[in-house]
């Protein structure tokens, strides 16, 4: 884990970017409201969508605003229609700003708040 900690150390993220996450790669709350916080412990799996663009059917997708300075590696996508994947630092924790229940899934809007990366 020291390792890819300061892999991801090398190239901190220069602006804040939104990214995508889903089920597969975080901690989503069930039921997902305002002012709800998670605290991801580990690495993050994170994607590089435009905004309109939902390349997983999951039933809830999360669009993270990650501030600059995060700790990230880009991992160039495996097919051309595939976003890329940004892994992000451990010990972020995220807030709820909005929900929008759409037809076909819900999609949340949110925040870093805090880094806090555990002791190795």
């Amino acid at each position: 884990m020291a390792l890819i900690d300061s892999a991801l150390a090398v190239r901190p993220t220069v602006d804040p970017i939104v990214v995508t996450l889903t089920g597969a790669s975080a901690r989503i709350p069930d039921d997902p409201a305002p002012g709800t916080r998670t605290f991801e412990p580990s690495f993050l799996t994170s994607y590089l969508t435009g905004k309109d663009y939902r390349p997983f059917p999951q039933a809830t997708v999360v669009r993270l605003l990650i501030p600059e300075g995060t700790p990230a590696l880009f991992q160039e996508p495996a097919l051309p229609d595939n976003p890329g994947t940004l892994l992000l630092g451990r010990g972020i924790e995220w807030e709820i700003d909005r929900v929008v229940t759409l037809p076909d899934h819900t999609l949340v809007t949110a925040h870093v708040v805090a880094r806090r990366p555990g002791d190795l």
